[in-house]
Protein backbone atom coordinates (compact mmCIF):
# COMPACT_ATOMS: atom_id res chain seq x y z
CA UNK A 1 0.00 0.00 0.00
CA UNK A 2 1.64 3.49 -0.77
CA UNK A 3 1.80 6.23 1.86
CA UNK A 4 -1.28 8.17 0.39
CA UNK A 5 -3.78 5.13 0.40
CA UNK A 6 -2.41 5.00 4.11
CA UNK A 7 -3.61 8.13 5.11
CA UNK A 8 -6.62 8.13 3.13
CA UNK A 9 -7.59 4.69 5.20
CA UNK A 10 -6.23 6.15 8.43
CA UNK A 11 -8.62 9.15 7.82
CA UNK A 12 -11.34 7.49 6.97
CA UNK A 13 -10.89 5.01 10.49
CA UNK A 14 -10.73 8.64 12.30
CA UNK A 15 -13.80 9.61 10.68
CA UNK A 16 -15.74 6.79 11.15
CA UNK A 17 -14.63 6.46 14.76
CA UNK A 18 -14.90 10.15 15.16
CA UNK A 19 -17.45 12.13 13.20
CA UNK A 20 -16.93 15.51 15.39
CA UNK A 21 -13.94 16.83 17.17
CA UNK A 22 -11.80 14.10 15.24
CA UNK A 23 -8.03 15.50 16.03
CA UNK A 24 -9.14 16.11 19.61
CA UNK A 25 -10.31 13.09 20.26
CA UNK A 26 -6.65 11.34 18.45
CA UNK A 27 -4.58 13.53 20.36
CA UNK A 28 -6.50 12.33 23.53
CA UNK A 29 -6.43 8.60 22.38
CA UNK A 30 -2.57 8.78 21.62
CA UNK A 31 -1.24 11.42 24.14
CA UNK A 32 -0.36 13.29 21.57
CA UNK A 33 -0.05 16.77 20.80
CA UNK A 34 -3.45 18.50 19.18
CA UNK A 35 -1.49 20.06 16.31
CA UNK A 36 -0.13 16.57 15.51
CA UNK A 37 -3.85 15.02 15.29
CA UNK A 38 -4.46 17.30 13.14
CA UNK A 39 -1.97 16.63 10.83
CA UNK A 40 -3.09 12.77 10.91
CA UNK A 41 -6.74 14.28 10.60
CA UNK A 42 -5.57 16.52 7.15
CA UNK A 43 -3.72 13.25 5.87
CA UNK A 44 -0.22 15.03 5.82
CA UNK A 45 1.20 11.88 7.81
CA UNK A 46 -0.48 9.15 9.73
CA UNK A 47 0.80 7.85 13.62
CA UNK A 48 2.84 4.55 13.47
CA UNK A 49 1.32 1.69 14.18
CA UNK A 50 2.32 1.77 18.02
CA UNK A 51 0.57 4.72 18.29
CA UNK A 52 -2.36 3.23 16.54
CA UNK A 53 -2.60 0.47 18.74
CA UNK A 54 -2.06 2.58 21.73
CA UNK A 55 -5.04 4.70 20.74
CA UNK A 56 -7.29 1.72 19.95
CA UNK A 57 -7.01 0.13 23.10
CA UNK A 58 -7.31 3.53 25.02
CA UNK A 59 -11.00 4.25 22.68
CA UNK A 60 -13.12 2.10 21.70
CA UNK A 61 -14.92 4.07 19.17
CA UNK A 62 -11.88 3.82 16.98
CA UNK A 63 -11.23 -0.02 18.11
CA UNK A 64 -14.37 -0.61 16.80
CA UNK A 65 -13.63 1.20 13.73
CA UNK A 66 -10.17 -0.75 12.80
CA UNK A 67 -12.25 -3.93 13.55
CA UNK A 68 -14.96 -3.19 11.06
CA UNK A 69 -12.50 -2.38 8.31
CA UNK A 70 -10.24 -5.49 9.22
CA UNK A 71 -13.57 -7.65 9.13
CA UNK A 72 -14.09 -6.36 5.61
CA UNK A 73 -11.02 -7.79 4.88
CA UNK A 74 -12.15 -10.62 5.32
CA UNK A 75 -15.39 -10.72 4.21
CA UNK A 76 -14.50 -8.25 1.15
CA UNK A 77 -18.20 -8.28 -0.58
CA UNK A 78 -19.48 -6.71 3.07
CA UNK A 79 -16.41 -3.72 2.66
CA UNK A 80 -17.57 -0.25 3.11
CA UNK A 81 -18.26 0.96 -0.34
CA UNK A 82 -16.98 4.76 0.11
CA UNK A 83 -15.02 7.17 -2.42
CA UNK A 84 -12.77 4.36 -3.06
CA UNK A 85 -14.75 1.75 -3.26
CA UNK A 86 -13.62 0.02 -0.04
CA UNK A 87 -10.03 -0.24 -1.35
CA UNK A 88 -9.01 1.29 1.86
CA UNK A 89 -10.73 -0.92 3.73
CA UNK A 90 -9.68 -4.06 1.69
CA UNK A 91 -5.55 -3.12 2.22
CA UNK A 92 -5.95 -1.75 5.63
CA UNK A 93 -3.49 -3.92 7.39
CA UNK A 94 -0.72 -4.36 4.61
CA UNK A 95 1.69 -1.56 6.18
CA UNK A 96 4.29 -2.46 8.47
CA UNK A 97 2.92 -3.59 12.05
CA UNK A 98 0.08 -4.62 10.24
CA UNK A 99 -0.23 -7.94 11.61
CA UNK A 100 0.17 -6.45 15.18
CA UNK A 101 -2.72 -4.23 14.77
CA UNK A 102 -5.22 -7.16 13.69
CA UNK A 103 -4.31 -9.19 16.49
CA UNK A 104 -4.25 -6.67 19.29
CA UNK A 105 -7.23 -5.83 18.25
CA UNK A 106 -9.50 -8.77 17.38
CA UNK A 107 -7.73 -10.18 20.25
Amino acid sequence: MNASAQKACFHAILREAWPRHAAKRAARAAGAPVATAKAWVAGRCIPSAETLLRMAERDERLAAAIRRRLDALDHPRAAPAGADGGAAARSFVAPPGGAALALAVRG
